[in-house]
C-alpha cells in the first residue's frame, strides 16, 4: 500500500491532526517505537487506529511488512515511470505501445554505456555511492563486540544498535541484521553494519545482496533490444480492437499530478493606509481628505461599496 495516499485518505476523513500519528506507526523503527505509536492514536483516537488497522499493518508499516521493501513506501516508482512516459502516454494504443518500446530500446542502451565511477569494481554506481555516504558516517560509531557476530553499535547522537553478522565462512550464503531493520529491507549493510565490518577489517562489499553487484546490472542489459517498425501493419480480419471512445473533458487537460488540498484557511487583507483588516485602501474609512464635499461624496460611496482608488485620486489633486 502506498503510505502517501494512506496518509491523505486520513487527512480527508479525520482531519490533518492525524497525519503525523499515521506516519510515526508506518516509519518505526522498532517493535517498542511501533507499539507506543499504536497505543497513543488508540488512546487519542479510537475510530483513526480502526480504520489504519483494517488496512492491514502488515501491507504498509515497516516494521510489520513480511519482505524487503528497498526503502519504499510510496509509489513513487510508479509515478516516475508515468512522468517518463508523459509525451507518450496520451497517443493510441499501437504508437504508444511504439513509444514505450523505442524508449527501452535508448534506455537499455544508454545503461550499457555506464563506467563504473572511480574507486569502485564491484557494486554498481548508485549502490556504490550509497555505501560511501554510510561508510563516512560509520567511521564515528563505537563498536563493541560480543562476539565474532553480535556487535553492540553506539552512534555519535548516543543511539545504541545490535547487529547481526554471519560467520566469514558464510557471508556469500546468509545475510546479516540489525535492529534498525534497514540491514534487513535493502539486502545491503546499514551504517551500523559496516562501522562492524570495518572493526573486522573485512571487505564491506561481500556483505551485499547480488543484486548490487556490477555484474549482474551488465548481464541485465547486455541483450540489446531489436529495432522493430510498424509501418505498413495490416488488421487482421475480424479483429475488433480500437482505441477507446475519449469525451474531452471542460477545462484545461490535466497532464500532471494534482495534488490534493484540504486547507480552508482564508488569506485576510489588510489596508496600506490603516493596516486595519476587512477592506483595503480603494474603501478605507480613513482616508484624510480635507473637502468636505469630497468627504461626504467618499462616504456615501464607501457605504455603498463602489468608491475607487482613481476616483478618490481626482477629487484630492482637484480639491
Amino acid at each position: 500500500m502506498c503510505c502517501q495516499h494512506i496518509a491523505e485518505n486520513i487527512h480527508k476523513k479525520f482531519g490533518v491532526q492525524y497525519k503525523a500519528p499515521f506516519w510515526q506507526i508506518a516509519r518505526a523503527g522498532s517493535e517498542q517505537a511501533f507499539d507506543t505509536a499504536v497505543q497513543a492514536l488508540q488512546r487519542d483516537a479510537l475510530q483513526v487506529e480502526e480504520y489504519i488497522s483494517s488496512i492491514g499493518y502488515e501491507n504498509f508499516a515497516f516494521i510489520r511488512f513480511p519482505r524487503p521493501r528497498f526503502g519504499h513506501d510510496t509509489s513513487n516508482i510508479v509515478e516516475s515511470t508515468n512522468s517518463a512516459w508523459r509525451d507518450i502516454r496520451e497517443l493510441p494504443p499501437l504508437q504508444l505501445l511504439n513509444g514505450i518500446y523505442q524508449w527501452c530500446l535508448t534506455t537499455w542502451y544508454q545503461r550499457l554505456q555506464l563506467r563504473l565511477v572511480p574507486g569502485n569494481s564491484i557494486l554498481s554506481n548508485a549502490a556504490y555511492r550509497g555505501y560511501k555516504h554510510r561508510e563516512s558516517a560509520a567511521r564515528g560509531f563505537q563498536v563493541l563486540p560480543s562476539s565474532d557476530t553480535t556487535f553492540l553499535v553506539t552512534t555519535t547522537q548516543a543511539a545504541q544498535y545490535i547487529v547481526s553478522l554471519p560467520p566469514i565462512t558464510e557471508v556469500d550464503r546468509l545475510q546479516g541484521s540489525c535492529s534498525c531493520r534497514k540491514y534487513d529491507d535493502f539486502s545491503a549493510p546499514c551504517s551500523h553494519a559496516i562501522a562492524c565490518i570495518l572493526y573486522l577489517s573485512r571487505d564491506p562489499f561481500q556483505h551485499f545482496s547480488r543484486r548490487y553487484k556490477w555484474d549482474i546490472s551488465l548481464r541485465t542489459y547486455k541483450d540489446p533490444i531489436q529495432p522493430v517498425l510498424i509501418q505498413g501493419l495490416q488488421v487482421l480480419a475480424g479483429d475488433s480492437i480500437r482505441p477507446p471512445v475519449k469525451k474531452a473533458k471542460r477545462g484545461r487537460p490535466k497532464i500532471a499530478r494534482v495534488r490534493a488540498n484540504y486547507s480552508t484557511k482564508k488569506c485576510i487583507y489588510k489596508c496600506s493606509v490603516c493596516l486595519q483588516s476587512g477592506h483595503n485602501r480603494r474603501i478605507c474609512p480613513n482616508q484624510p481628505i480635507e473637502h468636505g464635499r469630497a468627504q461626504r461624496a467618499r462616504d456615501r460611496l464607501v457605504a455603498e461599496g463602489k468608491y475607487s482608488l482613481f476616483l478618490y485620486i481626482c477629487h484630492f489633486y482637484l480639491q
